[in-house]
């Protein structure tokens, strides 16, 4: 699941920010890679 927070968080666009949530510790590993 991906959800953005941007809008929810400061409702202006200086601030970016999102959430991604996985089942499968190797799904989260290889998007943790995406990450860095």
């Amino acid at each position: 699941m991906l959800h953005s927070c941007t809008k929810y968080l400061n409702g202006h666009s200086d601030v970016v920010a999102g959430v991604v949530i996985a089942k499968d510790p190797q799904t989260v590993t290889e998007l943790a890679w995406w990450g860095e």
